[in-house]
């Protein structure tokens, strides 16, 4: 059962406009897990205030709305999947009886299984990626040595695949053969994601330092990181004008035919573009001070989140956003853990707060659907185990009868 949840509400695909079919799997593990004992839900006081604090959100969200007389159908069709991920979440991590070592084992497999549908498609079988568009809704023309794999796009193929790094690392028996199917997924996404792989990878090494690493996670780690490293250096020289390493062209053309031929010539793999002006256009914000304190509920004006939530509900709403995110990673960090379990939990936020305040710069990751489940079945666990040293009067109890 385990499988078949986390897949759909990973990577459920959306049937016709309207219908999530991740909202739905949360819906049927509630109805499922729930009826087996008369329909009680118990739902920890802390998970209560993260929900409060996102229905306030909403609630905030939909007043803009009103005020400027527009509904934005993506956005709250997002918040909707957040609460309904809470809800489905929580009831799943708590009554189906997987262990946190259970959970991320299933999720470990099935992003393998997305990261070997990335190398497969870019590699040995592109037609693949038309035959799987139905599944992932990917829009744009397939390149060769690139793949969404069953994903919509290239940044958050490769950072599922980034995260899937990070559970192999944590895991007390290194599985190499895993680690290097990731670390070649990424090679295979975007470059975005080569840069977030060498900063986790590296992020890794210097934050369990003083840790029990094997020698051998140490060694297959530099002997990885350092190649996949001057891969994306040569990768971002010679696809972006206007940056600091666009000078490189010319030797690395000089010295590195082949990969200088490749990035230029093999089926248009990497697009090529001008670093300060996708920077200018990435963050178009309303001139009006009202739209900009409080938003106009419109949910655009470019790819980065901080962007679209400004626009959608101003700085007033990404501040209320931000505080939530604060108060789920606190939350997380105040539960009681052992030593060792402790120095890798402050390693998953540090990751989680990297990839939430830095990633939203290029794209959406504010409740953005697939990595807000991934964090919270990496993350709700540490609540449940510490549960039991809570007072009945710090939970709540909701019973439903049929």
């Amino acid at each position: 059962m385990e499988y078949i949840y986390i897949f759909f509400i990973l990577f459920g695909p959306k049937i016709g406009t309207y219908i999530d079919t991740s909202i739905l799997a949360n819906i049927c593990v509630i109805f499922i897990l729930t009826r087996k004992e008369n329909y009680t839900i118990v739902i920890d006081a802390r998970v209560k205030r993260l929900l409060e604090g996102l229905a306030a959100i909403l609630v905030y969200s939909i007043l803009i709305s009103i005020v400027n007389t527009h509904i934005d159908v993506v956005f709250y069709g997002r918040m909707v999947r957040t609460l309904c991920s809470i809800c489905g979440l929580w009831v799943f991590i708590s009554k189906s009886g997987c262990s946190k070592t259970r959970i991320e084992e299933v999720l470990t497999n099935i992003l393998i299984i997305h990261a070997i549908v990335i190398i497969i498609s870019a590699v040995f079988y592109t037609d693949m990626q038309e035959r799987l568009r139905w599944f992932t809704a990917y829009d744009k023309h397939v390149r060769q040595y690139r793949s969404t794999g069953l994903m919509a796009g290239f940044d958050m193929a490769g950072l599922l695949c980034n995260i899937g790094i990070v559970l192999v690392l944590i895991r007390k028996e290194f599985n190499i053969v895993r680690y290097v199917i990731f670390s070649i997924a990424v090679m295979f996404t975007s470059r975005f994601s080569l840069v977030s792989y060498i900063v986790l990878t590296s992020m890794y090494l210097l934050f369990m330092r003083n840790s029990s690493i094997l020698i051998i996670k140490k060694v297959v780690l530099l002997a990885t990181l350092i190649p996949i490293a001057l891969f994306g250096l040569c990768v971002f020289s010679l696809t972006t004008t206007n940056t600091l390493l666009s000078g490189n062209a010319s030797w690395i053309s000089t010295h590195f035919p082949q990969i200088y031929n490749w990035a230029y010539n093999v089926d248009d793999a990497f697009a090529r573009s001008d670093g300060q002006f996708v920077f200018n256009q990435q963050f178009q914000l309303s001139s009006d001070l009202f739209e900009l304190l409080f938003g106009k509920g419109v949910y655009g004006g470019g790819d980065p989140g901080y962007t679209r939530f400004i626009n959608a509900i101003g700085i007033t709403g990404i501040i209320a956003v931000f505080i939530w995110h604060i108060r789920l990673l606190n939350t997380i960090l105040k539960t009681k853990s052992t030593i060792e379990e402790n120095s890798i939990k402050k390693f998953k936020l540090l990751c989680f707060s990297l990839i939430i305040i830095g990633l939203n710069f290029k794209n959406s990751y504010f409740f953005t659907g697939t990595f807000f489940e991934v964090m919270l079945l990496m993350l709700f666990p540490y609540l449940l185990d510490d549960s039991n040293k809570i007072s009945d009067s710090e939970a709540t109890i909701c019973k439903k009868y049929p």
